[in-house]
């Protein structure tokens, strides 16, 4: 389905990931934060590796209605981490919820994945080894950790 990434390759050395990460979002609101997130995370790469180009993936063409398609794909499965942005909306995403199952069938890397909230209404609270309100958080979340999500 994609390109498979052994990550780091000796220490000191460029990993070999494609992009350092990718951005999921849905809406207007949640597409400002990704932006914001990946100007931060541009800028930090900078300062504490000057010498190596980073490579964020924000979705922008492929957004679509339906079903994901190869333009997000390739560069999701080519990612190091994934980094999504929930807020009100994001729970009822169909796109977001898939790009989220096929990182997790792809990759099985629950650590590499960040939930970033952008909404003041979310409660991603974790209890008893589940979010305490998984309406508010897309599907392919709610069983996807075995301990709270970063």
């Amino acid at each position: 389905m994609g390109t498979e990434h052994s990550g780091w390759t000796r220490a000191g050395e460029r990993p070999s990931w494609d992009y350092d990460a990718f951005v999921s979002y849905r809406g207007e609101h949640a597409e400002r934060t990704a932006r914001l997130i990946r100007t931060a995370l541009l800028n930090l790469g900078k300062r504490h590796r000057p010498q190596w180009e980073r490579r964020i993936f924000v979705d922008r063409l492929a957004l679509k209605v339906g079903d994901i398609d190869a333009r997000a794909v390739e560069p999701l499965v080519a990612s190091r981490t994934l980094v999504v942005v929930l807020d009100g909306d994001t729970a009822n995403s169909l796109w977001v919820d898939e790009e989220i199952e096929t990182w997790l069938w792809t990759t099985g890397a629950t650590d590499r994945l960040f939930l970033i909230s952008c909404s003041r209404d979310l409660n991603l609270t974790w209890v008893n080894g589940r979010f305490a309100r998984e309406d508010q958080v897309p599907p392919a979340l709610h069983m996807a950790f075995d301990r709270e999500p970063r």
